[in-house]
């Protein structure tokens, strides 16, 4: 799958006890070059969490 700087995707972010996931919002930060040369992507998580 591709994925565009900006985009919205919905991935499985780790609970702290990193046993249990949960699907959340996040921003994808990379560049495409940078995917396509390290086969990664960087994220940030979309929270209301203050």
């Amino acid at each position: 799958m591709t994925f565009e700087r900006f985009d919205t995707v919905v991935v499985p972010f780790p609970f702290t006890d990193r046993r249990t996931t949960k699907r959340r919002p996040a921003l994808v930060l990379s560049h495409s070059p940078f995917a396509d040369a390290t086969e990664n992507v960087v994220l940030a998580m979309i929270t209301s969490a203050k």
